[in-house]
């Protein structure tokens, strides 16, 4: 613990050595000199500026965003194939259970000729009332 504050109070004296250095050597100059020096310097970000900023940007707006967007489209493409696959499967799976409902034997089941046996009684018994 000792070292890591050592180490950091060293650091913040190193730090005020070289401002103060620099001060000292500004505070030493004429004023004209230090008006004119401060007109003729450039602003302190404008090497960052051209450097990194516009190259980024470059790569952003020309490299970066097609690419993102032709990603997007891909992926959206895919989305939308695999819900149209899920969508036709529970449609063969809505007619799977539609068909379990149909009589599939054309009225030849036990089932159904018993149903049919009565209804035919049903109406001789009305034609019988009437």
């Amino acid at each position: 613990m000792k070292i890591l504050f050592f180490l950091s109070a060293f650091s913040a004296l190193g730090l005020i050595v070289i401002f103060f250095r620099r001060l000292s050597w500004v505070m030493a100059m004429p004023k004209s000199d230090f008006l004119y020096s401060l007109k003729e310097t450039r602003p302190f970000f404008s090497e960052f500026y051209a450097m990194l900023v516009v190259p980024s940007q470059r790569f952003y707006g020309n490299k970066f965003l097609p690419w993102f967007f032709k990603r997007a489209e891909k992926t959206v493409h895919w989305f939308r194939i695999h819900i149209l696959k899920i969508e036709h499967s529970l449609f063969d799976l809505k007619h799977y259970f539609r068909g379990k409902h149909e009589v599939r034997t054309g009225g030849n089941s036990p089932y159904w000729k018993g149903m049919n046996e009565y209804k035919e009684e049903l109406k001789e018994g009305d034609k019988n009332v009437k």
